[in-house]
Formats: structure tokens, C-alpha cells, sequence
């Protein structure tokens, strides 16, 4: 506290603190030893810390290793002894509740495509969440990680002669704690550690065999945290050793190892991409085993990591699978003499899993399947990025942390992120197929359209015989496997499109879906997923479509109902719970969106464009935002039944032009882009109503990303369709708007947008001239614009140049840096 509040009164008392600090740190009562442990972490963030502290470095290092260790009590609450363990029934409190977000639009980046993760921790959470939430392990580990950013390769002089004994020594207690240690640093030491690294990789990887289980899941966090470096390497070297023995420790027999690995193969998807694509079979296979493996808690992590993998790999899952016999031998004995699980929570998460895998997937997941024998049916689910991402929000767990919920912010082309941590819960069945659904809808996310090719099989025989005896159905491992397998989906994308897969989820989604009453909230996940699979396959969902769409705009219908009985008699009506009407809407968004034009029946024969006009204008923001993303996927999709209505939606889109309500303002602003491209110039008298407030919204300090991407596109809509009205105003707004839009893929929406600013360019050419680098750099930004619209930025540029001179534009290109004017030169020879 004194050193956050006052510490230039305790600067000249420094060294005597930090050696009194040193003493208590080793205090024999740990509760005192915490406490004088907290002292380096809060240290660490202070300026002044590396010159206080640079050097006592040499004293303090040993001792916060020592911290690290495990103590007795430790070892006891963690049961150490036990290294078989997957039998053992998990607690309640390891399930989270989840809850339904509505849904956003974004925009695709260059590179990875993934969005700035808002809660991307990459906690110190090694494996001890059953023991206390702090210690004196934890504490001493998160110092040495801090202080490892502070002090950098100066701290490893001082780590790497105490590393070389712990990391070899015989006792596995020390071993272990040289194992954290080591990944304690990794972030902070990196580029020191790189010399090691050949080294350490693979002898971690040895650690994974270890016979103790806390050896075994102490190294898969380690590994997670040099796991960019890894797949840096050939992957030869690292990548296929260590991908190869983290997919044996998801099957390990020890929970603790199953929930580690997991969460580190998690990590390495995200890192490796499309890298796993040559291993993408022998990893599906381990994952789909996993399931008969797992209690519920793993299950969770292990349905993220195949998320994880989907977005990583992409398309690269679109292959045919030639099988004849697809055998998979599996001799497990089974004791089942009491199931503590309700199959309809489990359903629930499964549902979610489903939709997100669905999302990804596309409608590639709508072809025909060709198989001779297959035996053994994997599970593997499907998702679709939602290109103009509605408002879902998803969050990415670090290490060991849960993620349990997959509809959190679906943004346009990035993979969902994950959130989650765990307490522990004794959970119903019900609870966990929740998980499973969330699991398998992120998988859909990533895998994209390529579930959609034909599977023709051969011969592919696996024997794995097992023996399980489960007296009760457990939480806590299933958890960590559908968590995997959904970071799986959002690795691999699109590329995890395959119909065999589509076709396992269908019947039970459709069962489930007429088994529920319009009043069971367990239509929440079940209406997500549904979303996403839909979405997916397209036309191959029109089967479906009619009932799903009716009873869709059936509980619109009768929220809105029960929404005006309450208003005028509150005390004889209760309010309804507008989660059903949200869910709904973000499920006919995604019918529009998979069907297309195939949804223009079902909008003619429906009241849906006077609910939406009324959920437009809904107190509740989550229903404006979810009503704004339908309308514009309406609007691509049957645009002649929503432009009679359009007189009355713009007024109110232009009213949620409101950048506070940052959710709503973006699906509002997206929306009026789309309606921008299907109106053309009878845009015209609707520009003023909105153009205003998004030169606001694009000039605003600390806009998010998403919105102001969003906002650009949008303004270079209207200036496209309607350039006389916009142009006037280029000044205002071309410097942000070419900031926004550099980094953004080539797509449509960036070709509609830059084709509106160079047409004001040409229509007010002095409003550009002020920021003219801006706009060079934006066109740079640019890997193959169609060839119309390159000659449009050829013109503008050498134009420019013409009308300044050949030695006045010398003097403004040497202000470029050299890969912005190479590139100029290259494309457009300026």
C-alpha cells in the first residue's frame, strides 16, 4: 500500500525494506511469506523498479524460486499421490453458467484475421485451482513473471544457474518447480532464452512422460508459453514431437494432465494455424476418443481446442477422406451404477458448440456424403465467422481457464475469443451437453465451408482398448475437453467442413428442437446453434427452414405481447424475458445469411419486417442490436420486401447512431452500409439523417476498432451511392478513414468503400490533399483490388502527381517510408 501512495518517503529506506522484505519472504508461516511476497509483485510495477531493485536480483531470484515449489499441504489438497484419477467424480462448482449475447458485425484483418482480444490473459493459472486461489506458489511465480518483463535478460544471468539444477534434479518436487519457473519466464526472458531452447524443448517434451502427474501437467503449461517459438522451428524439429505426445496426455489417465493438455494444445492451434493441416486426422481422432474418456469438465476444454484448431487450420479440413472399412476398436468396460446428469443441460451446450462449428463451416457442410463402411462415427463439428460479425461475444481462456460461453462477440472473420475460470460444480447432464454444444459450435467457427466435400473411405483401423469404470457421470474433465475442442474449431476455421459431420448433428438438433417448449429456456443454445448451422449449410438447412423460421417470428411475436401487457398492466403481467426474442432474431439472421435468397418466401408470408420495426425501437438495447443485424442480413438477402419499409428504419437507425452504446451503434452503422449498396441514389435523402454522426463516430478518441472499421466502410458506402451529398465533407473525415481501413482484407465491403472515397476524391479533389500520404498508404494496403478499381487509384495518384510536379511530388514520396513507396512504385508506378 505505502509504496502505491507515498513512495518517494520510502525511496531512501529502500535497500533496509527490500532486505527486511528478503527475510520475510522465507518466513516459516506462510500466510507471512504471502504477504512479503505481494511486496515484489506490487514492486515490479513501479517506475523506480529496476533501479531499486537491479541490485538485489542475485538474493531475491533463489528466493522466489524456492516459493515456487510445492509444499506438503499442497501436494496433499492436490492429491499428488493419485495419479489415476479419471474415475474420480469432479465437484459441482466446476460449471459456470452461461448466458446469451446478442450479436455484432466486424470486420476481417490482414494476417490472422483475429480481433484484439479483450480478455486475453495469458495468466500464470498453472494447475493448482483445487487448492487456494492464492498462495505462496502462485505468488512467488506471477512476481518472477513480472519482474521478468521488468528486468528482462538481466534476471536470466541470474535464473539459468538455479534452472540447470532444478530442471535435472532427481526429487520430482524440485523438478516440477523448475518446470513453472521456467515457463514463469518465458514471456519476460524470450529472446534470452532462445539459445536454450533446442535444448529445453525437447527435454520438456521428455517431461511429459514423466511418472508423476503434476511433472506431466506442470510441462504442458510450460511448453504452451514457448509455443510461438515452436512452431517458429521446422516442424520436424518441435512441432510434430511436441503436438504428438500433448495429444497422448489428453488421453492421460490423470484428470489434472487431461485439463493441461488440453489447454496447451489449445495454445499451440492458435499458434500453429494451418500448420496442423497434415495432422489434422491423427488429431481429430485422439480429440473424438477423448470423448469417451472424459468427465464433463475436460470435455469443455477439449471442444475449445477443436474450436481452436477449426480457425487455425481453415480450409484445409475440405478434404476427401478415402475410408473402405473406418474401424475404430474400442474395448472399454463400463460400470455406470448412477448418473448425476440431466442429458438436457449437457444438450444445451452442445447445442451452442453445434451453432458455432455450423458457423464456420459455411454452407460447404451442404454435400452429399459417399461412404462404403464406417464404422465408428467421429464427432466433429461445424461453424461459420459470420462475415459482418453480429454482436456475440466470445472470450479466449488462457491456460486452464474454462470457457463456457461461445456466442459472445462474433467478430466478422476473427475467432471468438474465449473467457472462462473455474470454480468447482457437481454438474447435471444437462449442464454439461451445454458445454459440449458451445464446444462444438466454436469448432463450426473455424472450420468455415470446407465440412462440404464428399467423404469417400477406405481402410482405417484403430484399436485403443480402454477400461473405464464410472460409478457416477463426473463434470470436471468433460469441461476441459469441450473447451479444447471448441479452441480446436477456432483454429482450424472452415477447413473442418466435412458432411459426415453435418449429418450426425442434424437429427438430435432437430429432435431436441421439437421436444421444447417456446417457454424452456433451453431453447437459448439450442436457437444459437441452430443459428450457426444454418448459417453453414445454406441451402442444405432449407429442409428445416419453415418451422424453425415460424416458430422463430412466433416467439418475437408473443415476447413483444407479453412485452405491451406488462407495460399497461405491470401489476396483473409480468415483464417477459426478451432473451427468447433475441435468441430468435439471431437465428432468423441466420437463416437469412445461410439461405439467402431462398428466405424470400418466408419473409413475404410473415408479419417479421412490423415485429422488427418494433423491436427496432425496444428499450432493451440487446434487442435493437440483434434487430439491426437482422435487418441488414435481410437487407443482402430480400431486399425487395425491406425497402418499402425503408422510410421508417433509417430515422431510427440514425438515432442509435449512439457511439456509447457501442454494440447497438455498430450494428445500426453496419446495417445502413448494406442498405446503402441495394438503395443506390434513392440513398439520397436519407444521408443527411446519418452522415453527420458518423464523421462524429469516426473522429472520436478511443473508438473501438470494430466500430470505427464498420463506420468507414459505411461512410464510403453512402459516398459511393450518393457522392455529391458526401464529398463536401472528405476533409473531415479522410485521415481516419484511411487509418481504419489499411489493415483490413480485401473483401467486398473494402472494395464498395474505396471505390465511394475515390469517387469523392474525384468530386472534391482539394479534400484530400492535406492527408494525400494517408490515402497512398490506404491504397498500399491493398494485395489485389479488382483491376477497375486499381486503374481508379492509378488515376487519383498519378493525377496528383501531374498536377504537383515531378520535383514537388520527389520531396512529398521521400517522406514515405521505403516499404510504402516500393510499394507505390511497384503497383502503380508512382
Amino acid at each position: 500500500m505505502l509504496l502505491e501512495v507515498c513512495m518517494d518517503r520510502l525511496l531512501p529506506h529502500m535497500h533496509n525494506i527490500i532486505q527486511y522484505m528478503l527475510q520475510r519472504t522465507q518466513d516459516q508461516d506462510e500466510n507471512v511469506a504471502l504477504e512479503a511476497c505481494e511486496f515484489w509483485l506490487t514492486l515490479a510495477e513501479q517506475p523506480v523498479c529496476k533501479d531499486v531493485l537491479g541490485g538485489h536480483l542475485s538474493q531475491l531470484t533463489p528466493v522466489l524460486v524456492n516459493g515456487m515449489r510445492y509444499s506438503e499441504i499442497d501436494i496433499i489438497l492436490l492429491k499428488g499421490d493419485v495419479e489415476e484419477d479419471e474415475a474420480i467424480p469432479d465437484n459441482e462448482q466446476d460449471i459456470r453458467p452461461r448466458f446469451h449475447r446478442s450479436r455484432t458485425v466486424a470486420q476481417q484483418h490482414e494476417g490472422d484475421g483475429i480481433e484484439e482480444d479483450e480478455d486475453d490473459d495469458d495468466d500464470l493459472d498453472d494447475d493448482d485451482d483445487t487448492i487456494s486461489d492464492w498462495n505462496l506458489r502462485k505468488c512467488s511465480a506471477a512476481a518472477l513473471d513480472v519482474l521478468a518483463n521488468v528486468f528482462r535478460d538481466e534476471l536470466l544471468l541470474h535464473i539459468l544457474p538455479l534452472l540447470k539444477e532444478l530442471l535435472f534434479h532427481q526429487e520430482w518436487v524440485v523438478k516440477e518447480s523448475g518446470i513453472l519457473v521456467l515457463g514463469a519466464i518465458a514471456e519476460g526472458c524470450m529472446q534470452g532464452m532462445i539459445t536454450y531452447l533446442p535444448e529445453l524443448i525437447p527435454h520438456l517434451v521428455q517431461c511429459l512422460m514423466d511418472k508423476k502427474a503434476l511433472v506431466r501437467s506442470i510441462a504442458c503449461w510450460t511448453l504452451s508459453r514457448y509455443a510461438h517459438w515452436v512452431v517458429s522451428q521446422p516442424p520436424d524439429l518441435y512441432l510434430k514431437p511436441l503436438m504428438t505426445e500433448l495429444l497422448k496426455r489428453i488421453l492421460d489417465s490423470n484428470k489434472r494432465v487431461q485439463e493441461a493438455a488440453c489447454s496447451a494444445f489449445a495454445t499451440l492451434e492458435e499458434e500453429a494455424c494451418t500448420e496442423l493441416v497434415p495432422y489434422l486426422a491423427y488429431i481429430l481422432d485422439t480429440l473424438v476418443f477423448a470423448f469417451t474418456k472424459y468427465q464433463h469438465k475436460n470435455l469443455l476444454i477439449l471442444y475449445d481446442a477443436i474450436g481452436t484448431l477449426a480457425d487455425s487450420v481453415g480450409h484445409h479440413l475440405n478434404k476427401p477422406v478415402h475410408t473402405h472399412t473406418h474401424t475404430h476398436t474400442h474395448t472399454h468396460t463400463h460400470t455406470h451404477t448412477h448418473t448425476h446428469i440431466h442429458t438436457h443441460t449437457l444438450l444445451l451446450i452442445l447445442y451452442d458448440s453445434i451453432g458455432t462449428l455450423a458457423d464456420s463451416v459455411g454452407h460447404h457442410l451442404n454435400k452429399p456424403v459417399h461412404t462404403h463402411t464406417h464404422t465408428h462415427t467421429h464427432t466433429h463439428t461445424h461453424t461459420h465467422t459470420h462475415t459482418h460479425t453480429h454482436t456475440h461475444t466470445h472470450t479466449h481462456t488462457p491456460a486452464h481457464s474454462l470457457r463456457l460461453h461461445r456466442h459472445a462477440c462474433r467478430l466478422r472473420g476473427s475467432p471468438p475469443q474465449q473467457t472462462g475460470t473455474h470454480t468447482h460444480t457437481h454438474i447435471h447432464t444437462h449442464t454439461l451437453l451445454l458445454i459440449l454444444y458451445d464446444s462444438i459450435g466454436t469448432l463450426a467457427d473455424s472450420v468455415g465451408h470446407h465440412l462440404n466435400k464428399p467423404v469417400h473411405t477406405h481402410t482405417h483401423t484403430h484399436t485403443h482398448t480402454h477400461t473405464h469404470t464410472h460409478t457416477h457421470t463426473h463434470t470436471h474433465t468433460l469441461f476441459i475437453l469441450y473447451s479444447a475442442i471448441g479452441t480446436l474449431a477456432d483454429s482450424v476455421g472452415h477447413h473442418l467442413n466435412k458432411p459426415e459431420y453435418i449429418q450426425m448433428l442434424m437429427p438430435p438438433l432437430i429432435q431436441k428442437w421439437n421436444q421444447l417448449k417456446d417457454e424452456d429456456k433451453d431453447l437459448f443454445p439450442l436457437l444459437e446453434c441452430l443459428s450457426s448451422v444454418a448459417t453453414a449449410l445454406q441451402s442444405g438447412f432449407l429442409p428445416y427452414c419453415e418451422p424453425v423460421y415460424q416458430r422463430c417470428v412466433n416467439l418475437v411475436q408473443k415476447t413483444l405481447a407479453q412485452a405491451m401487457l406488462h407495460q399497461s398492466q405491470p401489476e396483473v403481467y409480468e415483464a417477459p424475458d426478451k432473451d427468447f426474442m433475441i435468441v430468435a432474431l439471431d437465428l432468423l439472421s441466420g437463416l437469412a445469411e445461410g439461405l439467402g435468397g431462398n428466405i424470400e418466401q418466408l419473409v413475404a408470408r410473415s408479419t417479421i419486417l412490423t415485429l422488427m420495426y418494433q423491436c427496432m425501437q425496444d428499450k432493451m438495447p440487446e434487442v435493437r442490436q440483434s434487430s439491426f443485424a437482422l435487418l441488414g442480413d435481410l437487407t443482402k438477402a430480400c431486399f425487395q420486401h425491406v425497402k418499402p419499409c425503408i422510410a421508417d428504419f433509417m430515422p431510427i437507425l440514425g438515432t442509435n447512431l449512439n457511439p456509447e452504446l457501442i454494440s447497438v451503434c455498430n450494428n445500426a452503422t453496419w446495417a445502413i452500409g448494406e442498405i446503402s449498396i441495394q438503395m443506390g441514389a434513392d440513398m439520397q435523402p436519407y444521408v443527411a439523417m446519418v452522415l453527420h454522426q458518423l464523421i462524429e463516430i469516426i473522429n472520436r478518441p478511443n473508438t473501438p476498432k470494430t466500430l470505427l472499421e464498420n463506420t468507414a466502410i459505411t461512410i464510403g458506402r453512402l459516398g459511393y451511392v450518393c457522392p455529391q451529398e458526401v464529398a463536401p465533407m472528405l476533409q473531415q473525415f479522410i485521415r481516419p478513414w484511411c487509418t481504419s481501413l489499411r489493415n483490413i482484407r480485401d473483401n467486398e465491403e473494402k472494395d464498395s468503400a474505396f471505390r465511394g472515397i475515390c469517387t469523392m476524391i474525384t468530386v472534391n479533389p482539394g479534400g484530400v490533399v492535406q492527408d494525400f500520404i494517408f490515402f497512398c498508404d490506404a491504397v498500399a494496403s491493398w494485395v489485389n483490388p479488382k483491376e477497375d478499381l486499381r486503374d481508379m487509384f492509378y488515376k487519383i495518384l498519378h493525377g496528383f502527381k501531374n498536377q504537383v510536379g515531378e520535383e514537388n511530388w520527389r520531396q512529398f514520396s521521400d517522406q514515405f517510408p521505403l516499404p510504402l513507396k516500393e510499394r507505390l512504385a511497384t503497383f502503380y508506378g508512382v
